[in-house]
């Protein structure tokens, strides 16, 4: 869901309107540990997103669970995930969440299909964009993604990757793209934003998207 994050030290058990506690619970009794790809999946991504080098579910008495990010290895004092901003919070809850389901379905051929609300809230336009490729590695293992954004900055990045994929031709590449981006414009009916072989869309978005940036910038000449 969208509104995952809450910014909290210690994450109690006990309160189930609390998503960020549940999920670290639930991540906690999978057994994920160092090591295990799951592990590395999230250590991975801290490190390219620049939140830390390290991280641990600290559980409090069977009661409830601290996690701590550790900004050099685990020899340093750590700060606690609350201490780093709602960002990081917003890019650890989707990396818990997403490495969770890795392990759950890891020995499954069939992989179901993960629905992202929102992921972008409150990260900086660099993560932004950094968030396809984090969907990328997880299309890659199989499974599906429907995600559903305001980011202009995570679009452009798949168009990034359109471009990097070199198809030849434009038949070659609706035979093997594997991204499908739709636009809903307000009060009309949905579309499809049909990539071609340099990674720039063949038609247009509907005003107040892609625009918008352009407009201001104008306004200051």
């Amino acid at each position: 869901p969208a509104h995952a994050a809450t910014q909290q030290t210690i994450f109690r058990i006990s309160d189930e309107n609390d998503n960020m506690a549940q999920l670290v619970h639930a991540w906690s009794r999978q057994q994920i540990n160092p090591g295990d790809d799951e592990h590395q999946f999230i250590i991975r991504w801290m490190k390219s997103l620049g939140i830390g080098e390290n991280f641990k579910v600290r559980p409090l008495e069977g009661e409830a669970y601290a996690v701590d990010i550790y900004e050099h290895n685990s020899d340093t004092t750590p700060a606690t995930l609350s201490e780093l901003g709602m960002g990081a919070i917003q890019a650890m809850t989707l990396l818990f969440r997403l490495s969770g389901i890795m392990r759950q379905y890891k020995e499954q051929k069939n992989k179901p299909m993960i629905l992202i609300e929102e992921p972008e809230q409150n990260m900086h336009p660099s993560w932004q964009s950094q968030l396809a490729e984090i969907f990328e590695e997880i299309r890659s293992q199989g499974f599906r993604l429907l995600v559903e954004t305001h980011s202009e900055y995570l679009i452009r990045k798949s168009q990034v990757q359109v471009a990097a994929m070199k198809f030849v031709n434009q038949e070659e590449l609706e035979d093997n793209i594997p991204y499908r981006t739709y636009y809903f414009p307000a009060n009309q009916i949905p579309y499809q934003m049909e990539y071609r072989t340099d990674g720039n869309f063949a038609n247009d978005f509907d005003t107040g998207f892609y625009d918008v940036a352009a407009d201001l910038a104008f306004q200051t000449l």
